[in-house]
């Protein structure tokens, strides 16, 4: 998500170093029509609007058939992604502690505030929970938190990446089963990477299939005891549920 820009000059390749290089690739323009989106966005607020209103329309317009019979023709619907994804540039270092089992990364020559360490406590236990529902452990998921980039979250290699300034802005301090739900969708979308890198067809059926299957082990977590966990760090057991 983001706004329409210029195609962007390509981008640099990433270099050998011990910290974490995420490096867009090279967009290459196509003989056919090319929507390119801005990688920049220093703050998710508006476009969490957006797509609110998106999807108050999404239900609003279902319509009532009045029609005695429907009667359609068998055709040949062709689909032709002629799309761009700019992703930016950015360096991420590994904050040398754990969040309720999360690494954290934050962007090269930024520090975490009092709030963000706080935001990133709350976001870690969101996640851990979220990665019992798929039975992995909490040390394969990862937070990090970017300057103005306009991803949500990534998949590099296997390796899972949210964004802790995405949680910051558009959930913390809110509706808890909102997030919860919210980032069991994103999860689902990044797992549905591990299996097919692009936004296709495929991609769809393949997160739509894991939403599915795992809903009935996310529905205890949006119970009210489950928001109100005891403990010293809120862990939930979804198996024992």
């Amino acid at each position: 998500r983001g706004t329409p820009t210029t195609p962007p000059e390509p981008w640099p390749q990433p270099r050998q170093e011990q910290a974490l290089e995420i490096c867009g690739a090279d967009v290459r323009p196509t003989q056919r029509r090319q929507v390119q989106i801005s990688g920049v966005t220093p703050n998710f607020q508006a476009g969490e609007r957006r797509l609110q209103q998106d999807l108050r329309r999404a239900v609003k317009e279902v319509r009532n058939s009045s029609s005695a019979s429907v009667n359609q023709a068998e055709q040949l619907r062709e689909t032709v992604s002629c799309e761009s994804e700019a992703i930016p540039a950015s360096r991420l270092q590994k904050v040398p502690r754990l969040f309720a089992g999360l690494q954290l990364y934050l962007e090269y020559g930024t520090d975490l505030s009092p709030e963000g360490e706080s935001a990133a406590g709350a976001f870690s236990v969101l996640l851990q929970r979220l990665a019992g529902v798929f039975g992995l452990g909490p040390e394969l998921l990862n937070m990090y938190r970017d300057i103005d980039g306009n991803r949500i979250a990534f998949n590099r290699g296997g390796c899972l990446f949210f964004n802790l300034r995405y949680y910051e802005q558009c959930h913390g301090g809110k509706d808890e089963r909102m997030a919860l739900s919210f980032w069991y969708t994103t999860l689902c979308h990044e797992l549905a990477h591990n299996t097919e890198p692009g936004h296709n067809a495929l991609h769809e059926n393949i997160m739509e299939g894991l939403i599915a299957k795992y809903l009935p082990k996310l529905m205890p977590l949006l119970s009210a005891e489950a928001l109100c966990p005891g403990g010293a760090d809120g862990a939930i057991d979804v198996d024992a549920l």
